[in-house]
Parts: C-alpha cells; sequence; structure tokens
C-alpha cells in the first residue's frame, strides 16, 4: 500500500472527550512510628475523533499499598508497591484506495512497581530525598480488521506483546523558599 493509495479524510473539528475518573485514600497509623496507606482510582476516558468517525474506550485502575516509617520528625521512610492496569478499545474506520476498512483495536497493560522512597528535612526549607524503584511492565495488543463491504472477506487479526523491566534511582534537593 503507498501513501498515494490511503486518501485522508478532511479534519473536521477537536474530538469531543469525556472522562470520569475517581480515587479513595486511606492511610492508618498502626504503631507510633509506623503507617499503612493504600490508594486506589478508577479513571474512564471516551474520546470520539470526528477525523474518520475514530472511537475510543479507555479504563486505567491503580492500586498502591504503602508502608512508612517515621523514626522522627525529620525522616521519613517508605516501602511502596503499586500495580496499574488499563485497557483501550479503539474502533477506527480507514480508507484505503476507495475501500472503507474498519478496524477494532485492543490493548491490555500491567505495569507493577516496587518502590522505596527516602526523605530527610536538613532544616524547615532544605529536603533531601532519594528513591530506588523497579517497574515490571506487560502490554499485549490486538488488532482486528475487516472490509464490511466485502462479504467475501477475510478478517485480519494480528497480536503482539511485551515484557521489560525497568530500574531507576533519583535523589532529589529541594528548597522551599517560603
Amino acid at each position: 500500500m503507498t501513501k498515494d493509495e490511503i486518501k485522508q479524510e478532511p479534519y473536521k473539528a477537536a474530538s469531543p472527550r469525556f472522562s470520569l475518573g475517581t480515587s479513595f485514600i486511606y492511610e492508618r497509623p498502626f504503631r507510633l512510628s509506623w503507617q499503612h496507606s493504600v490508594e486506589t482510582s478508577l479513571y474512564y476516558l471516551y474520546r470520539n475523533e470526528r477525523k474518520g468517525d475514530n472511537k475510543t474506550k479507555t479504563i486505567n485502575l491503580p492500586v498502591t499499598y504503602g508502608l512508612g516509617y517515621y523514626p522522627n520528625t525529620r525522616t521519613h521512610l517508605q516501602l511502596s508497591i503499586k500495580e496499574q492496569l488499563y485497557r483501550d478499545i479503539a474502533n477506527r474506520n480507514t480508507l484505503i484506495s476507495d475501500t472503507r476498512y474498519k478496524t477494532k483495536q485492543e490493548y491490555r497493560h500491567s505495569h507493577s512497581t516496587l518502590s522505596l522512597n527516602a526523605y530527610y528535612y536538613v532544616s524547615p526549607h532544605l529536603l533531601l530525598s532519594a528513591k530506588a524503584a523497579t517497574d515490571l511492565i506487560f502490554s499485549k495488543y490486538e488488532t482486528k480488521e475487516k472490509q464490511p463491504d466485502d462479504p467475501r472477506s477475510d478478517d485480519y487479526f494480528a497480536s503482539n506483546s511485551y515484557l521489560s523491566w525497568n530500574t531507576n534511582i533519583e535523589f532529589k534537593a529541594t528548597y522551599k523558599l517560603f
């Protein structure tokens, strides 16, 4: 397929969007120096792109558990584990060589993070912090395509998955003016 075969449909206007989200945070001390923290959210996003009648629905669900340790008023350590799940469903219409193809794409994504954060207040204005985190990411893409005008056409299906592992370390100094 060449560039000339793909007909670009005119861009009509900005895409209407709708998003809805909710979140819940629970923090509870269980000893003098220790604290449990749980945070969860649920987000939904709907996009209707006027160019080509493309519609996308996204659902995002992150859940975090943290265990905090406060040995004194200047120091705070936190060990956290986070799992974040995404799902995208996109329905697209594409015009190629005077033939309209309907494509359904599904994207599933799992992102797990284990992190250790350390904070130390040198003074009321100066904060030193360090973070070490490791991420495990799994993604799966699926594409289904159909040529609706031709009942003899076969459906096209493609699937792709990947797994990645990332680690990062971060040091930061923050100075507050006020």
